[in-house]
């Protein structure tokens, strides 16, 4: 069966191959993507250069980089890199998926992962949060339970609870949850189900900023299938 692919998945498969250094494929990615009339974006270029670099094919490194400053992108490779990896571990994706593979999904949440990046403490679950909610209120609308849906949420949950969540979005609900959790003992545990493969990714990288990842468990997929698994 034939599979449509986009940036995403090129962006995935790019990334990979750059980690495993094997720069023949990373220009061979690009060869199928302009083929396939996906135009790559800074990311994929990023890694395509710095894997011919790492390969000591300086001269195809050099070429890539002459097309991001034809085309007017950022050509610092190594920042390009630091700036767009969003770390996830999901048993789907060994590696992880570039930022800028997931911005034509989610715009909006690349936005907000970044954000938290730059303002929240790594591994303080409420610095996040708080963050969260700032962006919602200083920037843009975000589907998160909030104020006094928060407080009942809160409140509903016992030391011992197993949580199935339905509809991960960008994982604020989650964290509520997982730190709700500690302050009673932490004895239970949330599994979170999402359909949109882009915000589970994303959830899960601000999950692991967050330092809850080993609480909350993210399943890509349909509500139905995460229930039968929990």
């Amino acid at each position: 069966k034939d599979v449509s692919r986009d940036l995403m998945c090129f962006g995935v498969a790019l990334y990979a191959c750059m980690e495993a250094g094997r720069w023949p494929q990373c220009l061979s990615l690009l060869e199928q993507m302009r083929l396939e009339e996906v135009e790559p974006d800074s990311i994929a270029l990023a890694c395509a250069a710095q894997a011919c670099r790492d390969g000591r094919n300086r001269q195809a490194a050099d070429e890539i980089q002459d097309e991001m400053r034809q085309r007017k992108l950022d050509y610092n490779v190594p920042e390009v890199l630091n700036e767009a990896t969003l770390a996830v571990d999901f048993p789907e994706v060994r590696s992880p998926v570039p930022l800028g593979a997931l911005r034509p999904m989610a715009q909006k949440e690349v936005q907000l992962f970044k954000w938290i990046r730059q303002r929240a403490t790594p591994g303080d679950v409420q610095s996040v949060i708080k963050v969260i909610e700032e962006f919602a209120e200083e920037r843009s609308w975000l589907k998160i339970q909030g104020e006094q849906k928060k407080e009942l949420l809160e409140a509903t949950l016992r030391p011992e609870d197993r949580i199935v969540e339905f509809g991960c979005y960008v994982g604020y609900s989650s964290m509520v949850m997982a730190q709700r959790l500690r302050e009673l003992g932490g004895r239970g545990s949330v599994t979170t189900c999402e359909v949109d493969a882009a915000n589970a990714y994303i959830a899960r990288g601000v999950l692991q900023f967050a330092g809850v990842e080993g609480e909350v468990q993210v399943r890509v997929g349909c509500c139905c299938h995460a229930l039968c698994q929990a």
